[in-house]
């Protein structure tokens, strides 16, 4: 069903298209013109594709697929078909395929639907006296589908980007249009449309993509084939809060204003994407100057760009795009494999929620967060239980932005698996186990991380050296021996001391051009040593600004941190005083220390980590009595329950604050609205002065080439004169040396010009029924709703009419047939009556013995009438399968199964008439039953027989015994069983009774047999049944006529039944 509904919408557009079209012809192309938003965006690599393809191949301009579709009103097009000097059948047909010129005033613009590339490239290629294109015209009123349709079409152009296609999948899906969209998603690979399935899945990161939509310029950094590495990743809330950065950035340069946003093009995008004109002077210098020239924000006014230049400037982070987002996502997924160590994530987990399941606040002093500084460096400040999380999670990030190198993701397939490539770098254990201990020491705790801390990376490097050094597939190692040297090498460890850490502050900006590296994904591997010994919370929230000629690496850095995990965090570093330093003890109970264990094995070193633990916990403690510090541990616990209630009543205050911010924001955007709309007023107006004064300088511009190619055009012409005055002398010197044979050729060529005008007449012809064809396309489309919903119910009517006036006409030729036999057995009747009165006067005397000869022949004749019952059986049986079949197959000759078993049943009756012999001929007996005799199949014991070969008649008591009426029963067979459906009383001289009821049953999909199972028509029931003398019509549904044995049975039952009734009317008579 859906199928036949996209074909039908197809094929509606199609007729649209016919209907709506105009004709192709040649237009300048200075008149050609496409709005801002349509069909996309002016590609110069595009452009400059087109240009070389042009310059090294032929235009191809004429070809139907290179034509550009274009909307006019239809006066324009008369008023420029007249200017023209041409028709609109020229437009339509073409001839040649060579479309005229067609003219359009001075400043007039012609709307394309696409091709913006294709006429671009032909203005900056052809030269002006060949600067047009072929336009296909369409009228401007064109259904707004159709209209899609065209602007959709591609011809020599680039395939459309990601971007495009997800905006055309995500607006035909809000408009519930399944065609259109499905038309879209065809143009994606099946791994694209795979993307997008899981895409689906995120309800919330579609709803962000869809934020999106209103950025147009935004979508050409859109890629389809790494959505599915984005939902992998587990990462839904650092992805989320990156699109909602961007959508807050670029909201900010135009005030939220969407009809602003629509205007936003991709070079404006690509010109401002990963800029800092904060920061960076040299970005401020090169947006600046673009901005102010136009040459982004093309599509806004000065007033209005200098406003976003202000905006520009108050931007404290790279300008980030659907690009930047795509290349950062590298990034982030690096950082993701180096979490998921220390968490084992569920079908439905992501990173972030994995980390909060596994926050226990263990180990942590109340109203303290730590925070480190320095590698093994830490400090304290003030913090709730919620910043402890938040900034737990951010130094997790963190310490993967810094050694996400030393933690590569390890293989997914098994080791049996994975092909012999070439090997990867392995995990450095001790990144791993400090990264573990840091872990630990904010508060999370996990299996994976319990099993990182175990495994003393001392030993595990020293073991892994002794293996390296020689290979176990060619050395062995005793295993007392090489645990002896394990302990040794850890030994040797031991003598290294800890470097004293110096705290520096990263810079901001600096005046090398190259100190920014790459400003999105991943950084270069200079940049990333240099940036490792400063990526810290402290640093990254350090809220210091600088200014210089370029911003540098760890610049890039923060500003990728903060697109993807926010500002949110209030370190309060410019107060020292919110900041203090644990004591060395405090750094080596994470196990940051190298010195922690070393030369001890590893029952030694499990027992050192007990004793400095409770080292720790004597020196933290103190000397405090049992009892203070369950009071203290009561204190904290009624400060967190007055610190949830106040928490609380925050809630409720910020809700009603919020409540008061929209309010308020609903008054300004209102405010801002009407502002807006002054302001758009006052835009439209300076627009229309601009519009006007370029068309003015336009149309200057274009009557001074207008005179110069009439200048030039002139003296063509002269030297074409001349040339031509001297091709026309020898012309006619060729015409007077052959005058005959022109002559001869004259003649012929008025015959052929006669066969041209006919063949110009019947294209005229055919021209106008085409427009006759179109005019009523036109007039079906606009009746077809109510057509369609009268076709079927006219039908209907048609159908009960044309069978009401068949039945009309079959009654009316009944009646007039039966008029005709009434007028003729009106005149047999006075004959046989006259004929009656004379035979009563000759025969009166011979009366007793013509009695018994009567007697005698009417025995004969009961005899043969038998006979010719009998014989009647055998040659008018019905073969009811063939009527079957004859109904499933089709009739022949387009008659009926009623038609067709009619046709039968008479020829039968003819050949049984055939075969009577001339002794058993009782049609002199029949007639008169017709006419108005009791209706008896076997003729009445004493009714005489007109015997024609002897001239002798006998007397006639057949008509002083006639009866009124006759009973005719309709049987119908129920269940196997014949039933009465109806009797009635008939006058023998008005039958039509017979044939209404007939009728009437026909119309119940009812056929009619004799219980000889001939088909009957209703006029034949009445004829037919006292013929039989069964006065029996049988009744069988069309849905049920089938040769069964049940069927046969009660035909059999029913003509024994006639046989036996009649037998016992013979010897009735014989008697």
């Amino acid at each position: 069903m859906r199928r036949s509904r996209f074909s039908d919408q197809e094929l509606r557009l199609e007729a649209e298209r016919c209907v709506k079209y105009k004709g192709t012809a040649r237009v300048r192309l200075e008149l050609l013109h496409f709005q801002w938003n349509e069909p996309r965006e002016l590609s110069r690599k595009n452009v400059e594709r087109l240009k070389e393809v042009f310059r090294t191949d032929n235009i191809r301009r004429l070809e139907p697929r290179n034509h550009i579709p274009a909307v006019v009103d239809q006066s324009d097009l008369d008023d420029a078909i007249r200017a023209s000097g041409t028709s609109a059948e020229r437009l339509l047909s073409n001839p040649d395929n060579d479309p005229p010129m067609l003219k359009f005033p001075a400043g007039h613009r012609l709307t394309c639907l696409h091709g913006r590339h294709r006429v671009q490239a032909g203005r900056e290629t052809l030269p002006p006296t060949d600067a047009w294109w072929t336009v296909d015209l369409y009228l401007a009123d064109t259904n707004p589908e159709l209209r899609t349709t065209l602007v959709e079409e591609y011809s020599n152009e680039d395939k459309p980007s990601d971007g495009e296609v997800y905006r055309k999948i995500r607006q035909y899906e809000q408009e519930r249009n399944l065609c259109f969209k499905n038309r879209w998603k065809a143009r994606l690979s099946d791994h694209g449309r795979r993307g997008l399935r899981q895409l689906d899945d995120h309800e919330e990161l579609t709803a962000a993509f869809d934020d999106l939509l209103d950025i147009p310029g935004l979508w050409d950094g859109m890629r389809i084939s790494t959505l599915h590495k984005m939902t992998g990743m587990k990462c839904d809330e650092e992805v989320l809060h990156y699109l909602e950065h961007i959508k807050e950035v670029w909201f900010k340069l135009l005030h939220g204003d969407k009809t602003a946003l629509q205007r936003v093009d991709q070079a404006t995008v690509r010109a401002l994407e990963l800029k800092a004109p904060r920061y960076s002077k040299r970005d401020a210098q090169v947006l600046q100057g673009q901005l102010l020239s136009g040459q982004i924000f093309g599509a806004f006014s000065q007033q209005e760009r200098e406003a976003i230049w202000s905006e520009l400037r108050s931007i404290d982070c790279l300008i980030p795009s659907l690009f930047t987002f795509f290349e950062d996502l590298k990034y982030l997924s690096a950082c993701a494999d180096c979490l998921k160590r220390l968490v084992k994530l569920s079908r439905k987990d992501t990173v972030s929620s994995a980390l909060e399941q596994k926050f226990t606040d263990m180990n942590q002093t109340s109203g303290q967060c730590i925070l480190e500084v320095a590698e093994s460096t830490f400090v304290v400040r003030p913090g709730r239980t919620v910043d402890r999380l938040d900034w737990g999670k951010r130094q997790l990030w963190i310490y993967a932005m810094r050694h996400y190198r030393d933690m590569p993701a390890g293989p997914k397939k098994k080791e049996k698996d994975l092909l012999a490539k070439a090997g990867c770098d392995e995990a450095d254990e001790t990144v791993l186990h400090e990264y573990a201990a840091l872990a630990d020491w904010l508060g999370f705790a996990s299996r994976e991380i319990d099993d990182l801390k175990k495994r003393s990376s001392d030993r595990e490097i020293a073991r892994s050296v002794l293996l390296k050094a020689r290979k176990p597939d060619r050395y062995k190692y005793d295993d007392a021996v090489l645990e002896a040297h394990v302990n040794q090498i850890v030994r040797m460890f031991t003598t290294a001391s800890l470097l004293p850490s110096e705290r520096l502050s990263p810079a901001l900006v600096s005046d090398n051009p190259q100190a920014s590296g790459n400003r999105c994904g991943f950084p270069d591997k200079d940049a990333y040593k240099q940036d490792s010994k400063f990526l810290f919370i402290t640093h990254l929230h350090d809220e210091s600004e600088e200014q210089g000629e370029e911003i540098t690496s760890f610049f890039v850095r923060r500003s990728v941190y903060f697109a993807f995990f926010g500002k949110s965090v209030d370190l309060g570093t410019d107060s020292s005083s919110n900041l203090t330093s644990l004591p060395n003890n405090s750094a080596q109970r994470t196990g940051f220390s190298s010195s922690l264990g070393l030369g001890m094995d590893g029952i030694e070193w499990l027992d050192q980590q007990r004793l400095e633990r409770e080292e720790l916990q004597r020196q933290e403690l103190g000397r405090r009595e049992q009892e203070r510090r369950l009071e203290q541990e009561r204190l904290e616990r009624e400060q967190e329950r007055l610190e949830q209630e106040r928490l609380g009543q925050e809630r409720r205050e910020q809700e009603r604050l919020e409540q008061e911010r929209r309010e308020q924001e609903r008054r300004e955007q209102e405010r801002r609205e009407q502002e807006r709309l002054e302001q758009e007023r006052l835009y439209q107006e300076r627009l229309e002065q601009e519009r006007l004064e370029q068309e003015r300088l336009e149309q200057e511009r274009l009557e001074k080439e207008r005179r110069e190619q009439e200048r030039r055009e002139q003296a063509r012409r002269e030297q074409e004169r001349r040339e031509q005055e001297r091709r026309e002398q020898e012309r006619l010197e060729q015409v007077r040396l052959y005058q005959e044979r022109l002559e001869q050729e004259r003649l012929e060529q008025e015959g052929l010009e006669q066969e041209s005008l006919e063949q110009e007449r019947l294209e005229k012809e055919r021209l106008e029924q085409e427009r006759l064809y179109q005019e009523r396309l036109e007039q079906e489309r606009l009746e077809q709703g109510r057509l369609e919903q009268e076709r079927l119910y006219q039908e209907r009517l048609e159908q009960e009419r044309l069978e009401q006036e068949r039945l009309e006409q079959e009654k009316l030729e009944q009646e007039r047939r039966e008029q005709e036999r009434l007028e003729q057995e009106r005149l047999y009747q006075e004959r046989l009556e006259q004929e009656r009165l004379e035979q009563e006067r000759l025969e009166q005397e011979k009366r007793e013995q013509e009695r018994l000869e009567q007697k005698r022949r009417e025995r004969e004749t009961v005899e043969s009438r038998g006979d010719s019952e009998r014989a009647q059986r055998r040659h008018t049986q019905i073969d009811m399968k063939s009527v079957i079949s004859g109904r499933a197959t089709g009739n022949q000759g387009g008659l009926s199964p009623a038609d067709q078993l009619q046709g039968r049943r008479v020829q039968v009756k003819d050949h049984q008439a055939g075969q009577e012999t001339p002794g058993s001929n009782l049609e002199p007996a029949r007639e008169p039953v017709a006419a108005g005799t009791p209706s008896n199949t076997t003729l009445n014991p004493q009714t005489p027989v007109n015997d024609h070969s002897s001239g002798r008649q006998g007397s006639t008591p057949l008509a002083q015994e006639t009866p009124r009426s006759i009973r005719i029963t309709y049987k119908v067979r129920e269940r196997g069983v014949w039933r009465t459906s109806h009797s009635l009383d008939v006058d023998p001289s008005d039958p039509s009774e017979v044939e209404r009821v007939a009728v009437k049953y026909m119309r119940k999909q009812m056929r009619l047999f004799n219980t000889e199972l001939n088909i009957l028509t209703p006029r034949d029931c009445f004829e037919a049944a006292t013929t039989e003398g069964t006065n029996t019509i049988l009744l069988i549904p069309e849905a049920e006529i089938d040769i069964n044995k049940e069927l046969e049975t009660s035909i059999s039952q029913l003509a024994s039944e006639r046989d036996s009734t009649t037998e016992r009317g013979g010897k009735r008579g014989r008697r």
